[in-house]
């Protein structure tokens, strides 16, 4: 069974998706506040849907994505634009360490036996 359980990294990405989703649904609707309500009255027991609650932590984050879509800044139910990662290729060229500076301070010392200390 999947922990949900909030303060780990990991759900922040999966709240923050739902978070986004649901303010886009809920600022696109007609009657926002009534869909809402209705929102936390069927997800009542789900912890995902939590931030609906106002004590919640991630409840002004909901209220600033609802402003947001609302505004026009951010368009209905579409993520923000991350920058792309670099291609593999580049990655695995970036991997590969370059070769070290050569030693300036090397000391060549005789080699000495046990009979000559």
């Amino acid at each position: 069974m999947i922990s949900w359980f909030r303060p780990s990294f990991l759900t922040y990405w999966i709240v923050s998706a739902i978070i986004d989703s649901t303010a886009g649904f809920v600022a696109a609707s007609a009657n926002p506040i009534q869909f809402e309500d209705k929102i936390r009255e069927n997800h009542r027991q789900d912890p995902k849907f939590s931030f609906l609650n106002s004590a919640d932590p991630y409840h002004a984050y909901y209220r600033h994505r609802i402003e947001r879509v609302r505004n026009g800044e951010v368009p209905v139910n579409e993520k923000e634009v991350t920058p792309p990662l670099k291609p593999a290729t580049s990655a695995v060229a970036d991997a590969i360490p370059k070769e070290p500076p050569p030693l300036q301070f090397v000391l060549e010392v005789p080699h000495k036996n046990a009979l000559d200390l």
